[in-house]
């Protein structure tokens, strides 16, 4: 990602001039990332080349979908982005990107305990719905509901 921005930067592109441009580019990248990672652990040159191929592929097709849509006849021009587009395009890169190594980290650690608590934590999704639920009950208890056929409360 850091890479692709400078290379962004050097054309004149970058969060500045199109923050859209910019994020859904450093998207590109990261989805990129894990197949240049599990090129650079195999070793091989075939994976290399492969990642390499699809990189300029993924990348060359991207940039050229950006040149052809950018110059539609009867599409409006944008004007400079406010500083909230910027700032937000520039987060957005930024978590993305920690995610992505994240996902990348994991495999590697998933023989430790730590870690292990911590998938736990997150497939569960911290246990919030939990929380919401005892709240959620608590300002409104639900009501037993019996059952037309049997009888039964459920």
């Amino acid at each position: 990602v850091a890479v692709g921005a400078s290379l962004a930067a050097t054309r004149g592109l970058g969060p500045g001039r199109d923050p859209g441009g910019f994020v859904l580019g450093a998207v590109l990248l990261l989805g990129l990332a894990r197949l240049w990672a599990e090129a650079w652990v195999r070793g091989s040159a075939a994976h290399a080349l492969a990642a390499a191929s699809a990189s300029l592929a993924g990348g060359g097709a991207y940039a050229l979908w950006h040149w052809v849509f950018a110059r539609l006849p009867g599409l409006p021009v944008a004007g400079q982005p406010g500083a909230f587009a910027v700032g937000a395009a520039i987060a957005v890169t930024t978590l993305m990107t920690a995610l992505v190594s994240l996902q990348l980290r994991l495999p590697g650690a998933a023989r430790s305990v730590a870690w292990a608590r911590a998938y736990a934590a997150v497939a569960n999704g911290f246990y919030l719905n939990t929380f919401a639920n005892r709240w959620v009950l608590r300002l409104w208890p639900a009501r037993p509901t019996v059952a037309l056929d049997t009888g039964v409360a459920s």
